[in-house]
């Protein structure tokens, strides 16, 4: 499957086989944007669903919903009715749990999937919009990846704990990342250029030239060869494809 969605309030999931649309919702929200959508996996019902999130600009009236692959919604989170800029989910198989984590204006929550409740607040005062997250494992160890778009620094979260592990200042306006591995991540900056950020040294080792306008979406894709790509959308209605030699 392959969801589309547009700030205007409706969303499309798509059948990749035969590009067949199988479900087409509109009217999402009452007042605001439709600003991110996800898939979510219920390991428990063996059922896929819908997250959608929703930006008022200050309106504060939506929550955070899920809907079935049907097109009803099943549930409702209440993000305090703040503006939710990106959400994504991530499975804990240690503890059988699902997290839907959600980028408000001044920080990251995650909430518990199974009981709705506030799992994590991630928050150190900066007034900036946080655009992007990432989560990953490593060495037992789950950490929350998080960009903001105001004072340039990537937080690094202990994502059971909720305290910070480390920051790098990159001192440009972040909107996207994307984790290359344990050693190494990309985030894309307003302007349009894509960095290459050590994680080990905690600092940018490249800066590389790269749309015109916001580079707002960093995948790490593979072909039939297995050879890893990155593949870059901006608002300069681009896509770009790099060949990554780290």
């Amino acid at each position: 499957l392959v969801m589309s969605i547009s700030s205007l309030n409706f969303l499309k999931v798509w059948d990749i086989q035969n590009w067949d649309c199988l479900l087409h919702l509109s009217k999402i929200n009452l007042m605001g944007l439709l600003a991110s959508a996800c898939f979510l996996y219920d390991y428990e019902k063996d059922e896929t669903y819908i997250v959608t999130s929703n930006s008022n600009y200050g309106v504060g009236i939506e929550n955070v919903k899920i809907y079935n692959l049907n097109g009803k919604e099943i549930k409702k989170i209440k993000n305090s009715n703040e503006d939710t800029l990106f959400v994504c989910t991530y499975f804990e198989e240690d503890q059988s749990r699902t997290y839907i984590i959600v980028s408000c204006k001044n920080y990251i929550k995650s909430y518990d999937y199974n009981d709705n409740k506030l799992y994590h607040k991630y928050y150190e005062k900066n007034l900036g919009f946080h655009l992007n997250v990432k989560i990953e494992k490593s060495n037992g160890l789950v950490k929350l990846y998080e960009v903001c778009s105001s004072d340039g620094y990537i937080r690094i979260w202990n994502f059971h704990h909720g305290n910070i592990l480390f920051k790098i200042n990159t001192a440009l306006k972040l909107v996207s990342l994307c984790l290359w591995n344990e050693n190494y991540l990309f985030s894309g900056v307003i302007g349009g250029k894509l960095l290459l950020i050590d994680l080990l040294n905690q600092k940018v080792i490249n800066i590389m030239e790269g749309h015109k306008n916001w580079l707002n979406c960093i995948k790490k894709i593979k072909n039939n060869k297995k050879e890893e790509y990155l593949i870059t959308q901006g608002y300069d209605d681009q896509i770009q494809i790099w060949l990554n030699d780290i």
